[in-house]
């Protein structure tokens, strides 16, 4: 994960996709929120958007361990020494030898990088002649880091807050400028189950979530202590939509962030799922939520009502990731049926299926310097190594073009072109024709539908990288069948539009 704070040079891009305007136990530091422009993070066009903030109108949240907070202004830093720790869970922590003095010549325009690797933290300054040498290494003892998130808000020169999720359930809230750390949830006191997934909340400095593999979603207080959870009494977060027994089994709110018992942690706990919540992202306009588990579901959550808004499923398999768009329109989501699926909030429905990963799409994301009102990009990386970018023009989800293919004179079977299957999701299918014979209909059959190595010359210009040709925009492919087999498939491609590069 990178914290950046680099101007950015860049001018001529669209306004929707212009830079952020804003991005600015407990010890007071004197640092403030770092300024709004340069961050090196591209806006959305939502910036600016005034929206409530998670528990908003609950007084019980100003209490920090049962006291009210003297100033909230301030900023704060976890109570504990991670370096001069005897915690058993803290294995080692090797700063660099230099580190003062690294921190006082790192440029305020560069960039520090953090990673998780197994049992092991690193912070990296990349902007520095000696990136390789880490300014800190943490190593825990058993546990594995498996996530991690910074805080916009209160991120600045002299000061960071990051959130670790571990293996064994435990939270870590690190400031790694002063070496302060705090321990949340220790010993899996509020959910024993690994943390797969953490996020700061939307405009908040102590709250984030932390989504957990018993398919529990859980917001935590950086600055409260943690109590034994028992699940409260309340009325079920129902749609009006959806009947209400469906929608307890899809969302139950255990606790919620309106309870007046909100002296320790946890401050909100929803119960989405039996499986493991794989990903999650909170909107644009900071309201919705998007959440994908391993049993295929994909929701999308009202989260400052803690009411489930859209409940969809996965062609086949586990979903993994998703993301929004800048603007907040569309959803993009991948999994273990190696599709790129997109789903559009407005419309309550899949828009666009997408297919030229070979194995399970584990990363989706949208490229907001390539995004406007009409037409977006969108990168997914997956474990077939491969890198593709998939272009979409809005007009064209609506209005499909077909394009006639000549007849081939060689049979479909003994073509060199490489034919997969790559939908957008209006799911044409081919249809019988009559007197079609069972020669035919087998043959049919054995053709998958998407042009690969040979789609550029249908849809513009093609990539390539260093692992193989990558298309800038996918087509789908039918075969109409011909009354003889013997004659040729007629082949007719449907093609998304793509911005001019």
């Amino acid at each position: 994960m990178l914290f950046g704070t680099r101007n950015s040079t860049r001018s001529q891009v669209p306004p929707s996709i212009q830079e952020s305007p804003h991005e600015t136990n407990s010890q007071a530091s004197d640092v403030g929120s770092h300024s709004a422009n340069g961050n090196g993070i591209s806006a959305s066009p939502l910036d600016g958007l005034r929206t409530p903030m998670f528990g908003e109108g609950n007084a019980a949240l100003a209490v920090v361990n049962g006291k009210d907070s003297k100033d909230p202004l301030k900023r704060r830093k976890p109570k504990s020494n991670i370096i001069k720790s005897n915690s058993s869970f803290v294995s080692r922590v090797i700063p660099h030898e230099a580190l003062t003095k690294r921190l006082q010549e790192h440029n305020p325009n560069g960039l520090y990088a953090f990673a998780n690797i197994n049992r092991a933290l690193q912070w990296l300054d990349l902007t520095s002649p000696t990136k390789e040498e880490h300014l800190t290494k943490i190593l825990f003892t058993k546990a594995h880091a498996l996530c991690h998130d910074i805080n916009q808000i209160t991120k600045g020169p002299n000061h960071l807050d990051i959130i670790m999720g571990f293996s064994t359930g435990d939270i870590i809230w690190y400031e790694p400028m002063s070496q302060k750390y705090s321990r949340i949830n220790k010993n899996g006191v509020i959910n024993g189950t690994a943390v797969s997934d953490i996020r700061w909340l939307p405009n908040s400095e102590n709250l984030f979530l932390a989504a957990h593999m018993d398919g529990s979603l859980v917001v935590y207080d950086k600055e409260k202590e943690d109590a034994m959870f028992v699940a409260e009494e309340h009325a079920p977060a129902t749609d009006d939509t959806t009947p209400e027994v469906e929608n307890r089994a899809l969302l139950t709110v255990k606790k919620s962030v309106n309870s007046k018992n909100q002296k320790a942690n946890p401050v909100s706990y929803w119960q989405i799922s039996s499986s493991k919540v794989n990903a999650f992202e909170f909107s644009p306009d900071r309201r919705h939520l998007a959440v994908v588990s391993e049993d295929g579901s994909f929701r999308i959550i009202d989260f400052l009502k803690e009411k489930l808004y859209h409940h969809y499923m996965s062609y086949y398999g586990g979903m993994i990731c998703v993301c929004w768009s800048p603007d907040g329109r569309y959803i993009v989501t991948g999994g273990q049926d190696d599709l790129v699926s997109i789903w559009s909030l407005e419309d309550s429905m899949l828009v666009a299926r997408c297919q030229g990963h070979n194995s399970w799409v584990t990363g989706v994301q949208f490229d907001p310097w390539r995004c406007d009102e009409r037409n977006y990009r969108i990168g997914s990386v997956g474990e077939d190594c491969r890198l593709l970018l998939w272009d979409f023009s809005v007009g064209m989800l609506h209005r499909p073009r077909a394009v006639s293919f000549p007849l081939m004179r060689s049979n479909v079977q003994s073509s060199n072109v490489t034919i997969g299957f790559a939908a957008p999701a209006w799911q044409h299918r081919v249809n019988d024709a009559e007197g079609a014979t069972n020669a035919n209909r087998q043959l049919r059959q054995q053709v998958a539908f998407q042009l690969q190595s040979h789609l550029g010359q249908f849809t513009g210009r093609g990539r390539s990288c260093a692992s193989g040709r990558v298309s800038g925009a996918h087509s789908y492919v039918a075969a109409s069948p011909c009354t003889s087999p013997t004659e040729n498939f007629r082949i007719i491609i449907l093609t998304m539009t793509r911005p001019s590069l």
